[in-house]
């Protein structure tokens, strides 16, 4: 099993510093988690209300490791695999 959280800063809600919103967001998405209220999926909001991303539990995920080479692991978890480290 893993878990997924995607979230697209393409909006004003992330201005010059997407990574102030992209946390804000998470502090948010981890009470929703650890309260276990939402189920296994959902959908993300920025702090303009708007849909900015979804989050999984993913069952039937293909087991996953990172080379320690790897500048972005988030694609080779994608991929499932790491082009860096070959």
């Amino acid at each position: 099993m893993r878990f997924q959280l995607l979230i697209s800063c393409n909006n004003a809600a992330f201005g010059d510093w997407p990574s102030i919103e992209v946390a804000r967001i998470m502090r948010e998405l981890a009470k929703r988690v650890d309260g276990d209220c939402e189920g296994r999926e959902g959908t993300v909001r920025d702090a303009n209300g708007n849909t900015v991303g979804t989050w999984a539990f993913i069952a039937d995920a293909p087991a996953f490791e990172a080379c320690n080479s790897c500048p972005w692991p988030s694609q080779c978890a994608e991929r499932g695999s790491c082009e860096a480290g070959q």
